[in-house]
């Protein structure tokens, strides 16, 4: 297990930092005299330490004759640094994603093409319908004509004992219609969360099958006209959207 200075470290901060914050935590309000004593950080370099940890949000200095140190309520610190990686994650993460769903047709693997919206639509339903033990999805939009046909099988999964994941837009635009994806599926009783994702679609099943489907956006609406499903049974493939699904679900 790792220490908890270790664990300061990475998250940035330097090993004088460290100790200081530790030092600072257990005084609450301190002068820099007390902190250097306490922290055992050489008072020629202590002013230098508080001053980092005030930029990196660790530490405010209180305007006091002498100058006092006050730490910032961890709670407050950590949520925001929390965000921030995460934030900062998930840009990354949707970058890298959009270049590697992009870049996904060129590799000669076991794919089959689905381009027009009924063809697609159908192959996903039968992939639902052959599922065994795990569903997951990543809905990026909704076509408004297949809500109540796509719930159903939802229901019935669910009723043969699925486990299903669905991480989900809030809502999308489709032929410049606003759907709101949250109100759509709030009924069901399976597993779901809302985050910020493209507007792609995703399907696994059983681990063993998987199926993206993009559209043509015009504006900010994804349009019918133009959809595309790509049908991959590679495991390599599969695993890595695997792991990326499981990376969005337990950080959201």
């Amino acid at each position: 297990m790792k220490s908890t200075k270790d664990i300061l470290k990475q998250l940035g901060l330097t090993d004088y930092e460290s100790k200081v914050y530790i030092a600072l935590v257990s005084l609450i309000t301190a002068k820099a005299g007390e902190l250097s004593q306490k922290s055992k950080v050489p008072r020629s370099k202590i002013y230098s330490v508080l001053e980092s940890l005030e930029k990196k949000g660790y530490v405010k200095i209180k305007k006091t004759h002498p100058i006092e140190y006050e730490v910032i309520a961890p709670k407050k610190t950590f949520d925001n640094i929390k965000t921030h990686f995460i934030n900062n994650i998930n840009d990354v993460q949707e970058t890298f994603n959009s270049i590697y769903e992009s870049n996904l047709p060129r590799i000669n693997t076991s794919v089959e093409v689905y381009d027009t919206k009924d063809r697609v639509v159908l192959k996903q339903y039968e992939i639902m319908a052959r599922t065994k033990k795990i569903l997951l999805m990543r809905i990026g939009f909704i076509f408004p004509s297949e809500i109540e046909k796509f719930k159903n099988h939802i229901l019935f999964l669910h009723e043969e004992g699925v486990s299903i994941k669905i991480l989900a837009a809030k809502s999308c635009v489709v032929n410049n219609e606003v759907i709101s994806i949250e109100e759509v599926l709030d009924d069901l009783p399976v597993d779901i969360k809302y985050i910020n994702i493209p507007t792609a679609q995703l399907i696994i099943r059983d681990y063993n099958e998987m199926m993206l489907v993009f559209t043509e956006n015009v504006g900010k609406s994804v349009s019918e006209k133009k959809t595309v499903g790509l049908l991959n049974t590679y495991s390599t493939i599969i695993s890595n959207y695997v792991l990326a699904f499981n990376k969005q679900w337990y950080m959201n």
